[in-house]
């Protein structure tokens, strides 16, 4: 359902569309992205402020009479071609494209009609950045240049940075010849708060970058979040990027594949990890005291059947953990690998901070069960379980009675501390339902459990479908203190979901 914003925006587009060009003032095309100069114009409503009426078309100017911190909103949510043509309609609209932060996606001029090709969206982009004084909020900036031309993507970094721009996406179309990220990016984007670089090689950072408290203030002061999408960066580098941003929270990984191999957590502030589809042999928390989340999704070792090692400490302060998989992570508290048959005491394991744990699970297999009775142990205090289910061919998928998942009933946290189980992907076989009947079973404080579906069924017909819903519907009848609750189709789960620090359950999507 289109929001409020987007109605908003559609009715701008329209109203800007009564408009032709031969209403624009002398010497300006209403499909020039970039407007004439303002300066000599003053901000006030105007005899020549066209009116609009919602009922009639005519009467009283209504948009015109907003306040200018409404219209100056307006203009920031319209693409750059539409925000700047707002300058034609009266004197009150005229400096608020100049006067607005911009917002400014290239993508708005790569994809318009009116360019034909590379050259003029290049100049455009350049006439854009040179004629706005500032500040920039949000810039996403494309290369689809040659090495030979690698100065042009470098001079809008420098110029988006001289008015100091937050929110920077740098993205590369790498065919065209351009791989390494220009070094002007460490050299002068003090402002960030906001870095996400898209299929770049980054730049090397030793002798480029500074830490602070020696007399120079770090390089990236303001910078909260890092998105590496698709690129590649050295371990050293990471290293110095995290220790000259001491104000970073996000760390994002999204389809980063061996490049760095290790990733090695030092920060005073950083309170997010995510590893999105992506590939390294190593995650270490080394020193973030900060440090709430861990979030792997699709991320496993470097090669097939190499495990992942996650390294964290008893004494972290992470809350929430997941979605840990037994045959791609081999989880490592302070010195002590996790794994069945450990003869460690539950004090020497135990990482009581975490109240949110992710698990992927092959529900069919023994040796599974196994391991997710041991990971469960290391999280006495766990309030909320995520489960998924992992598609093994190997695995019976109707047949069986799955007894082996009843020895999950004497796991502590599962006994006196998970009050809410949420089962993703949820699939209608037996061992499903076996780990349901047993959680439930032994669950003292467990309150409720969601289960979502996984799209399509269509391995199970309708009759049989039935039969199952409601055998787990009954499961929790005799007991009585667990409610089981039906909620629909799974749905998509986006990196930006888990790591909005405003969200409590960084896995939960609905």
């Amino acid at each position: 359902m289109p929001s409020a914003k987007d109605h908003l925006i559609t009715a701008i587009r329209r109203f800007l569309g009564c408009f032709s060009a031969g209403s624009s003032p002398a010497g300006a095309d209403a499909a020039d992205p970039v407007p004439v100069p303002a300066g000599s114009v003053t901000r006030g409503g105007g005899d020549d402020a066209p009116s609009l009426d919602a009922s009639t078309g005519g009467g009283d100017d209504l948009i015109g009479s907003m306040p200018d911190q409404i219209l100056s909103s307006i203009v920031s949510l319209l693409p750059v071609t539409d925000a700047a043509r707002t300058a034609v309609l009266s004197s009150q609209w005229h400096g608020l494209w100049s006067s607005t932060p911009l917002v400014f996606q290239d993508s708005d001029l790569i994809l318009a009609r009116n360019f034909a090709g590379v050259a003029p969206v290049a100049e455009a982009v350049s006439r854009i950045i040179e004629s706005h004084p500032g500040p920039f909020r949000t810039v996403t900036l494309t290369s689809y240049f040659p090495e030979a031309e690698r100065d042009t993507f470098a001079g809008w970094i420098r110029a988006v940075a001289a008015k100091g721009v937050r929110d920077l996406t740098l993205h590369n179309i790498p065919w065209s010849g351009l791989y390494v990220l220009p070094s002007d990016l460490l050299h002068c984007c003090s402002s960030l708060e906001r870095l996400h670089v898209r299929v770049w090689r980054f730049p090397a950072t030793t002798g480029v970058l500074h830490r602070g408290g020696d007399g120079t203030p770090p390089s990236f002061p303001h910078l909260r979040e890092l998105v590496l999408n698709r690129s590649s960066i050295e371990e050293v580098d990471l290293e110095n990027m995290v220790a000259c941003s001491p104000a970073m929270q996000t760390l994002v990984f999204v389809f980063s594949w061996g490049v760095p191999e290790r990733v090695r957590l030092v920060s005073g502030s950083l309170r997010c990890v995510m590893l999105w589809q992506s590939v390294v042999a190593q995650l270490a928390v080394v020193a973030a005291p900060l440090l709430e989340r861990i979030v792997l999704w699709g991320s496993s070792g470097p090669y097939y059947g190499y495990l992942m090692r996650i390294r964290i400490s008893r004494a972290s302060s992470i809350k929430a953990i997941g979605y840990l998989k037994p045959t791609a992570h081999r989880l490592q508290i302070d010195g002590t690998v996790i794994k069945p048959g450990l003869r460690a005491s539950p004090e020497e394991v135990a990482v009581p901070s975490v109240k949110i744990l992710g698990l992927q699970v092959r529900f069919g297999v023994a040796a599974e069960a196994r391991m997710v009775s041991c990971l469960l142990r290391c999280f006495p205090n766990v309030e909320t379980l995520h489960l998924m289910p992992v598609e093994d061919p190997r695995c019976p998928a109707l047949l069986g009675d799955f007894e082996f998942w009843e020895d999950i009933n004497s796991v502590e946290c599962v006994r006196y501390s998970i009050k809410k189980v949420v089962f993703h992907g949820f699939s209608w076989k037996n061992s499903e339902i076996a780990f349901i009947n047993s959680i439930i079973e032994g669950g003292l404080v467990l309150e409720k459990i969601y289960i979502f579906f996984r799209r399509p069924y269509d391995t199970i017909s309708d009759e049989e479908l039935n039969a199952k819903l409601s055998m787990v519907a009954s499961l929790s009848i005799g007991l009585g203190r667990t409610e089981i609750i039906f909620s629909g189709e799974d749905q998509t789960w986006y990196y930006k979901i888990a790591a909005d620090l405003s969200r409590a359950d960084p896995f939960d999507c609905s």
